[in-house]
Order: C-alpha cells, then structure tokens, then sequence
C-alpha cells in the first residue's frame, strides 16, 4: 500500500505594492495506515520548505494577492524548485522504514 500525500500552503509572504507573491511556506505529510481494526496501525511522515516566487506584475497571468487560491501557489512551487516527486519519494522511504525497522531502543531486564 501507498501513503498518501497532503500538500498545503501555511504562508505566503507577498509585495504589498501588487499584491505579488513573493514567497511560499508549504509543507507534505504523508500518512499510511497498515492492518485494521484495533490493531491498525498509522505511520506518518511530514516535510516543510519554503519556495522563493518572482511575481511578475506585467506578465497576463499575474494573479495577486487577494485573487490566489491555494492551487495557484501549490502549481508555482511545483513549477519551480520543489520537486515534488522526489518529496513524496523521500516521505514514501521514511513510512516504510517506519514499518519494518531495522534497529530498536530499551533494555533487556
């Protein structure tokens, strides 16, 4: 089974000249749930980043500020440096690492 993946902005700083949106805070979690029941158990994952934007007043698809919807800003980062793909990898990697462990903690007595 696969996690699945929530994707969210949690702040965005902005030009207050045109409304421009000049930085986006995100973070992904991820979250898997194995077995069912009373002995279901989830495992999760979370990351956060931040993504510098140009804003480009002149430019015909300029959306400022007080227009922008969360899927704007997601589809700006995924565009830009935030590799998504490789996010939701990494995340997918630390859930199933989660689930079969290769290490543990305690004392014997």
């Amino acid at each position: 089974m696969a996690a699945t993946f929530n994707w969210s902005i949690v702040q965005c700083e902005r030009n207050l000249s045109d409304g421009g949106i000049t930085t986006a805070h995100w973070t992904c979690s991820a979250e898997e749930t194995v077995g069912s029941g009373d002995s279901a158990v989830t495992h999760t994952a979370h990351n956060y980043g931040s993504q510098g934007l140009t804003p480009d007043g002149s430019d015909g698809s300029f959306i400022a500020y007080a227009d922008v919807s969360e899927g704007n800003v997601l589809s700006w980062i995924h565009n830009a440096d935030v590799d998504k793909d490789a996010i939701e990898a990494g995340l997918q990697a630390r859930i199933d690492a989660d689930k079969t462990p290769t290490t543990g903690t305690g004392v014997p007595w």
